[in-house]
């Protein structure tokens, strides 16, 4: 992690943190290239370190832990049935993954983390906005897991207000 590194005085470059925690080639592999591109363009001798993925920081996983405990407190308030819980992150072409693309397992990884720390003994993970194009990309989705959850009994109707949104609203456009 880069949190000890950052600490030395010595260093004169500079760190690049993508916002995605988790690595992959169709998104920080993309920032990461254009970024190298730019420095050696523009600012060759420019020392940059970047930071492949942080999904397993402590502090992620505290992070998620916390926003989870608010909502399912709020939420138990009204629900006497245990809450289900489905971590979901973007989905990616499952050739990627076939390729050697480590995002599905530090999602996976993440998830793991954050259930142990709330200890859930049962949570799912989920992937969303898959795109579209011909090619599979790896699931499961969001959808499937909420119809299994409700073939099971385990379905909430909830107002849109009752959701803990641990990423983006909406799609990109």
């Amino acid at each position: 992690m880069p949190s000890a590194s950052l600490a030395r005085p010595e260093w004169g470059g500079w760190w690049a943190v993508c916002l995605a925690p988790q690595n992959s080639r169709t998104s920080v592999g993309l920032y990461r290239k254009h970024l190298t591109e730019a420095v050696e363009q523009c600012a060759p001798r420019l020392q940059v370190e970047f930071v492949e993925s942080w999904h397993d920081h402590p502090k992620l996983t505290a992070a998620f832990r916390e926003k989870i405990e608010v909502a399912s407190t709020v939420l138990r308030a009204q629900v006497s049935k245990p809450l289900p819980i489905i971590f979901t992150a973007h989905s990616v072409p499952a050739r990627t993954i076939r390729e050697g693309d480590p995002y599905e397992t530090q999602v996976r990884e993440a998830a793991a983390l954050v259930a142990k720390a709330l200890g859930l003994r049962e949570w799912r993970v989920a992937f969303q906005s898959q795109g579209m194009t011909d090619e599979p990309w790896i699931g499961p989705t969001v959808e499937s897991q909420i119809d299994e959850l409700a073939a099971a009994g385990q379905a909430l109707r909830l107002d849109s207000s009752d959701w803990l949104c641990l990423g983006p609203r909406r799609d990109p456009l």
